[in-house]
């Protein structure tokens, strides 16, 4: 009783650890919708100015019509990239008020950022080390093993006699142990060994003993099992925390591109040798850059949360040996 009581706190860590990731996916998944709608606003305002030169250039004779219907179309477009963000926000908000229990509708505002990742990570092989150790999992499966033990020795134990001690106090008025009766108060004590030893079970016993040796077994091949696991997961947990560090590095530098390459474009296109499209392309570049740095960003502290659940450590940072 005392390993399974020990199994049902391990399970209760385990749902635990999975509440504190489910709220660390809720919280920068609200953080990724409102940073991507900054994003897209900014934009607007971008393409807003794009489509004021091009009616301005239309009206002297240096922009077709359809320069300036490309410009409200993408100017559409940003605006319904808008509409399905901020829904995507308020999903977000909705889903994160259920997972920390307020009601649903409070403005939950992100006050944390994402913190600078580091690239010095551990290895696969100490951090699944460190999760085989420290898993609830993995304790509540040594628990019930022990427990398992326990019960097979207890099986056991009907195959050999029983031998009890007994011992009993009384202190009565009258004393019904005490002849002739006598009304007073009398004490007697009285002490004894039983020994019994039933031949009329064995087939029972047999039977009890087969199925706790089952259970024993079945339970060493469950933390087997969940050892397999717990490898699995580490390894494809680190692989994405791995992917996520280059594709931060990959679009932060695509955001410095996009934004050099708008620059020239937009000093080209107001200087007229630049066509519209050019410009549009350049703008939209930029939009799509922006959006990945973000979701990169975003997809590094989940990876970062889900390792730490894996680990088994609520305050695992991935970048200390």
């Amino acid at each position: 009783a005392e390993y399974m009581a020990e199994a049902a706190q391990k399970d209760y860590e385990r749902e635990k650890a999975d509440t504190v990731f489910s709220i660390s996916s809720a919280y920068w998944n609200l953080f990724r919708a409102i940073e991507s709608k900054k994003v897209i606003r900014e934009s607007l305002d971008l393409v807003n100015a794009h489509l004021k030169d091009a009616q301005n250039l239309r009206s002297q004779g240096m922009a077709t019509r359809n320069d300036v219907l490309k410009v409200q179309v993408q100017l559409s477009e940003v605006q319904y990239l808008m509409i399905q963000t901020e829904n995507a926000e308020r999903l977000a908000r909705t889903a994160l008020n259920s997972f920390i229990g307020l009601p649903l509708d409070t403005e939950v505002e992100p006050s944390s950022r994402p913190s600078a990742p580091e690239k010095n990570l551990p290895t696969i092989e100490s951090l699944t080390e460190k999760a085989l150790r420290n898993r609830p999992e993995t304790g509540a499966a040594e628990a019930r093993i022990r427990a398992s033990e326990a019960g097979l020795t207890l099986a056991r134990s009907a195959w050999f006699p029983q031998l009890a001690l007994t011992a009993e106090y009384l202190y009565a008025r009258p004393n019904p142990r005490v002849l002739p009766t006598q009304d007073r108060f009398d004490d007697t004590w009285a002490a004894g060994v039983v020994l019994t030893y039933d031949i009329w079970t064995w087939g029972r016993t047999r039977h009890q003993t087969a199925q706790a040796h089952a259970q024993l077994e079945q339970a060493r091949d469950a933390f087997g099992q969940l050892k397999d696991a717990v490898v699995l997961e580490m390894t494809q947990v680190y692989l994405d925390l791995v992917n996520s560090l280059e594709k931060i590095e990959v679009t932060e530098q695509g955001v410095r591109q996009a934004k050099e390459s708008y620059r020239i474009t937009k000093e080209g296109y107001t200087n007229g040798v630049v066509r519209n499209s050019e410009l549009q392309d350049a703008e939209v570049a930029l939009l799509r850059a922006r959006l990945n740095y973000t979701q990169a960003l975003v997809d590094f502290e989940v990876s970062r949360a889900r390792l730490r659940k894996a680990v088994g450590e609520e305050t695992f940072n991935p970048a200390v040996q």
